[in-house]
């Protein structure tokens, strides 16, 4: 092979979403799987008034920047309708967290994109599967920024919605599966996932710090997103907020850990 043929294969770049990414090195991605980023987007999203007046659906493309640190900037949003969907589907974007790019080893800004599908009948849907129309309390204000707040910054962190009587616990002891693969192989070991409770009270953007093999950690963001739960609060309204649960499986069945974390909850401005 000649040497012009190796130097092209070590120095080679693919173009992924929309960036030039070394082919060894990672682009910049959502930090949940595609169908987590589906179930935030169902959650999250606030149909303009105008597009339900005139019953619009449209498929609409954001190019942003994430940056090393993880903030996204330089949101653009493009194709038919974006004067209608466009500041959504930023606000959309810049919302969610992100993971980025990785560059000769280290991470670095890297443009990327993403196409957010808007779909009348498909969002009256999610309306009534969630109980809300703009994505907040009935009886809360909520804040409308991106930060994601620390536990230190709050008034009252966030705290799961059980039934009188119930604590958390005897919640997680019920409803927590011990998966049947994991069982035949004994697997055995503790998952441990740090999200965000978003001010509607769902959770969304998992975080997996460590897993466990058998359908564990599959499991795990299970009964995570089944859950409700009251927003953590400053000044009277309702924030975003880090929090933390970790559970045990096998050997380590019953064994659970939760609470509000201060982990990695910097603003994302």
């Amino acid at each position: 092979m000649s040497k012009m043929m190796i130097w092209f294969m070590v120095f080679s770049a693919a173009f992924l979403n929309g960036s030039w990414v070394a082919a060894q090195d990672e682009p910049a991605a959502y930090i949940g799987s595609q169908s987590q980023f589906r179930d935030y987007l169902n959650a999250e999203m606030y149909y303009p008034e105008i597009a339900r007046v005139q019953n619009l659906n449209a498929d609409i493309r954001v190019d942003f920047l994430v940056k090393a640190s993880g903030e996204v900037v330089a949101a653009i949003a493009s194709g038919k309708e974006s004067d209608v969907f466009g500041d959504e589907a930023i606000r959309l974007v810049r919302r969610a967290i992100w993971r980025p790019g990785v560059a000769w080893g280290k991470a670095a800004d890297m443009k990327t994109y993403v196409t957010i599908s808007f779909s009348y009948k498909k969002y009256q849907r999610c309306v009534r599967r969630r109980g809300y129309d703009f994505p907040t309390t009935d009886s809360l204000q909520a804040d409308t920024s991106i930060k994601v707040y620390e536990t230190r910054q709050t008034d009252a962190p966030a705290t799961a919605l059980l039934k009188i009587g119930e604590n958390l616990g005897q919640y997680l002891n019920k409803n927590l599966h011990y998966p049947e693969a994991a069982r035949k192989q004994s697997i055995s070991g503790r998952v441990k996932v740090r999200f965000v409770i978003e001010p509607a009270g769902y959770a969304a953007h998992y975080i997996v710090e460590e897993g466990v093999n058998g359908g564990c950690t599959e499991e795990a963001l299970r009964l995570i997103s089944e859950m409700h739960w009251k927003p953590a609060m400053k000044n009277g309204i309702a924030v975003r907020s880090w929090y933390f649960m970790s559970f045990g499986f096998g050997a380590n069945g019953s064994d659970f850990q939760y609470f509000p974390t201060n982990q990695g909850g910097g603003s994302m401005n």
